[in-house]
């Protein structure tokens, strides 16, 4: 029997400071984008942010996905 790579599936991350953070001070505004990384395992990083009061990148969760295209977590 052939021992297979291990690695996980998924993986997700929202801290309780972001969350309160976003709800104290950051604007109305959720943006969502995304990034391929470069290794044999084929995952994606999804990350969510929001602006902040002085228009700063604020970030609020990450998730790491498998798959080839991430369009298909819609």
């Amino acid at each position: 029997m052939e021992e297979e790579d291990q690695a996980f599936q998924r993986f997700f991350d929202c801290l309780k400071a972001s969350i309160e953070g976003f709800k104290l001070g950051c604007k109305p505004f959720i943006g969502l984008d995304g990034c391929h990384f470069r290794s044999k395992y084929l995952r994606i990083l999804l990350y969510v942010t929001a602006f902040n009061g002085n228009n700063g990148l604020f970030p609020i969760a990450f998730v790491v996905v498998e798959g080839k295209s991430w369009h298909t977590w819609w």
